[in-house]
């Protein structure tokens, strides 16, 4: 699941479900500016990224 709204970054698992906020690359609060990368393949790889 992808979410937003927040502007912090998080990546968290529960009930075998991954929760993945990318942040905020312009207005980031209580973090450095982020964005997420998504790689959907077999597995799910995902990165936060500081910019």
């Amino acid at each position: 699941m992808v979410t937003g709204h927040t502007h912090r970054p998080a990546v968290l698992e529960m009930g075998g479900v991954r929760i993945l906020n990318p942040g905020s690359p312009t207005n980031p609060r209580g973090s450095m500016p982020s964005v997420a990368v998504a790689e959907f393949g077999d597995t799910l790889e995902v990165e936060l990224v500081r910019v």
